[in-house]
């Protein structure tokens, strides 16, 4: 008899209505059985879908990430990280929501759960998670994970059935070394620590439907670089456009907002979701960059006169050594203010020129290729 395949950790960047439904189901699970969660039983299914599409909106948006542990029957727990915190808080983030089916308790699926958690907040940049729980089972394991309780607050909430019961803080400090726990951390191999910064590299950006396009070589381009900083060492980040405007393509839960395929970031490499075309707007990437002192970035993706070119300006703009791929990036044809139509050509060579020199140096794959090789990337 075959046997059965462990549950898995996952990170969501967006919620589809499918994920939506389990997540609300399991909610309603724990409030059933008990579980502090912020409800009272009983928990109309109407109001944990509501729950959950705030969740969705605060993934989409960058604020909070979202784990899920799953089987081949289906979601089995989840955890958030609330990575938004006030200005004079950069460090923190709070640790969130943390539910598991009553059925798959016992498991292990909480601890798995708990250094998912640890490994983004780390990757994130983030040096000092907070929670609280009033599960006493919750709180030993929070315990032999290496938490420090630090305090209860008595008659801080309500249990389901409308008991009044005291909450536990927690902290955990994370450190910044390189190691399991950070596997994002550039190895030495290929000279200064450096980025490959991939984006937009989304389903919706190779619709039939767009204006005509150059470089059809570029996503080629793209994949040489990547495998190769993969075999270096080095760092890939993935940057994932999330529209505001329901209508887009890069809208949350749209099929177009994912990832192509081939450009599915690995699950220890690092993704930011940003809401405009600039990946340092809102998004801590900077923050993340430097807690791992990568100091040079080579940017690829589309569109070049956009958000690459949006990129490329702030990187420059804040110190980073940065390339432009010229034969890595594309863009599309489109009208200048005076309403001439400029072939894709004319769009990305412009757009390079006006990175050239003040903001970037641009290079093509070969040459990006032939530093890192020599370590000078």
């Amino acid at each position: 008899m075959p046997t059965a395949a462990p549950p898995t950790v996952r990170r969501l960047h967006s919620v589809n209505d499918t994920e939506l439904a389990a997540l609300a189901a399991l909610l309603v699970d724990c409030v059933e059985g008990g579980a502090s969660v912020g409800y009272l039983h009983p928990l109309p299914l109407v109001k944990a879908l509501a729950f959950w599409r705030q969740v969705a909106e605060s993934v989409a948006l960058g604020k909070r990430v979202l784990l899920v542990a799953e089987d081949e029957r289906g979601l089995l727990g989840t955890v958030q990280l609330v990575l938004d915190q006030p200005d004079n808080q950069p460090h923190r983030a709070d640790l969130s929501k943390m539910l598991v089916l009553r059925r798959a308790r016992k498991c292990g699926l909480g601890a798995a759960l708990m250094r998912a958690a640890e490994e983004v907040a780390r990757a994130s940049g983030k040096t000092l998670l907070v929670l609280d729980t009033a599960n006493a089972d919750a709180g030993r394991l929070y315990a032999g994970l290496g938490w420090q309780r630090c305090g209860v607050v008595p008659g801080y909430a309500l249990l389901p059935d409308g008991t009044a019961c005291d909450t536990t803080y927690f902290y955990r400090a994370l450190t910044r070394q390189a190691g399991p726990s950070a596997p994002m951390s550039p190895a030495p191999v290929a000279g200064p620590h450096s980025a490959l910064i991939i984006i937009d590299m989304q389903k919706c950006m190779a619709a039939d439907t767009l204006p005509a396009r150059n470089n059809p070589q570029a996503e080629t381009q793209m994949l040489r670089l990547r495998d190769a900083w993969r075999r270096a060492g080095q760092a890939v980040v993935s940057i994932r456009h999330i529209s505001r405007a329901s209508g887009s393509g890069f809208a949350p839960g749209q099929a177009g907002a994912e990832f192509q395929a081939r450009f599915a970031p690995l699950d220890d490499e690092h993704v930011v979701e940003k809401n405009v075309p600039d990946a340092f707007v809102n998004t801590g990437l900077e923050r993340w960059l430097r807690a791992r002192a990568i100091r040079r970035l080579v940017l690829v993706g589309v569109s070049t006169n956009n958000s690459v070119e949006a990129s490329a300006r702030s990187a420059g703009n804040l110190g980073f050594a940065t390339v432009v791929v010229s034969d890595a990036t594309f863009a599309f044809e489109r009208r200048d203010f005076g309403g001439t139509l400029r072939g894709a050509d004319a769009v990305h060579l412009m757009s390079l020129a006006n990175l050239e020199g003040d903001y970037a140096t641009v290079s093509s794959t070969q040459e990006v290729l032939d530093n890192l090789a020599n370590g000078a990337d």
